[in-house]
């Protein structure tokens, strides 16, 4: 833990290297909690700063600390563009003093919340700033965040403004259920909605609920290039359904998600069938107790013994926990 003396010292080096260049600013895992923020905040606010990515994950920040963080972000002078702040657990409270600093005329445009407990009030107060005209997100993780339904709901009206920029929106690891499903694929082809990158991995959305997204996706007013529907159907058949539905015609989607969703060698088969379309490519997890990871070319037709045959391949098969991370940046 940094604190006292250490921590204005490290104050001061921050400062005098800010003053200097644009620089990030990696406080992550350092214990820091409230008092902190408040001397922090000092250091935002001064005229001449260049901090631009603040990294304060898995630290002990209090909905008190992210009020004094929120005053700093209002600040003229604060130049944090990527802020970093998952793993505190500061609840609705907290978010709520984030939402009245993202109404202001602040630079953020990379905002990541996973595993703070902010729940579907927490959520409500992020949702009423992406409908300001001066919110500048455009990444917001969400996941793991006791967000249910309601939360999704508040969400999507956000989603569907016209001021909102978000173009990536990560909810993983929540309580979203069909319910919630549905209402996100209503606003995924509701214009002026740009969202092209969708992260829903780890909610049961239900099979109906897959299902209805799989054809919100391939709507001629939707934008997702990314999907990502891991841990989310009751049955197989409602995979396999929705692989049909995303393939059934040319769509932006180039990047499917369908791992922990365990295909045996049958519907694999199944899923070959359908794999004629514009996808770059599907992640379709675990298959004879290893990970693959199936690439596409566009347009191009595969035939099921050709998948069959490259995913039981042992000279082919890729392992997908290493190449998760390079699928999405600041995850």
């Amino acid at each position: 833990r940094v604190h006292g003396g250490g921590f204005e010292n490290l104050l001061t080096a921050v400062m005098y290297t800010a003053l200097s260049s644009s620089i990030i600013a990696n406080l992550g895992g350092k214990g820091l909690g409230d008092d902190e923020m408040e001397e922090l905040a000092i250091v935002l606010k001064s005229p001449g700063c260049r901090i631009t990515f603040l990294d304060l994950k898995q630290n002990h920040i209090g909905s008190d600390g992210m009020e004094s963080l929120a005053n700093a972000f209002e600040s003229p002078f604060c130049s944090i563009s990527k802020l970093d702040v998952r793993g505190n657990g500061f609840g609705p409270k907290g978010a709520a003093a984030l939402s009245k600093a993202l109404r202001t005329s602040n630079r953020i445009v990379q905002l990541n919340l996973l595993g703070n407990r902010i729940g579907d009030n927490g959520v409500a107060h992020i949702a009423t700033a992406l409908r300001s005209n001066l919110c500048q997100l455009t990444w917001l993780n969400l996941g793991a965040n006791q967000i249910g339904d309601s939360g999704v709901m508040a969400l999507c009206d956000a989603l569907i403004a016209q001021s909102c920029r978000v173009k990536s929106l990560l909810l993983s690891d929540n309580l979203i259920e069909q319910e919630g499903a549905l209402h996100m694929a209503k606003a995924i082809t509701t214009p002026p909605c740009s969202l092209s990158n969708l992260f829903l991995g780890g909610n049961v959305l239900g099979d109906d609920g897959v299902v209805q997204l799989a054809e919100a996706v391939v709507s001629d007013s939707s934008h997702i290039t990314t999907l990502d529907l891991r841990y989310c159907a009751e049955s197989v058949g409602a995979v396999i359904t929705a692989v049909a539905i995303l393939c059934s015609r040319p769509s932006a989607l180039t990047d499917l998600f369908l791992n922990e969703n365990v295909l045996n060698d049958h519907e694999c088969e199944q899923l070959a069938e359908h794999l004629e379309n514009n996808l770059r490519r599907i992640y379709l997890g675990r298959l004879k107790e290893r990970w693959y990871f199936f690439t596409l070319g566009r347009h191009s037709r595969v035939g099921q013994d050709s998948l069959i045959s490259i995913l039981v391949a042992d000279v082919l098969h890729i392992i997908l926990a290493k190449l998760l991370d390079h699928t999405a940046t600041f995850r």
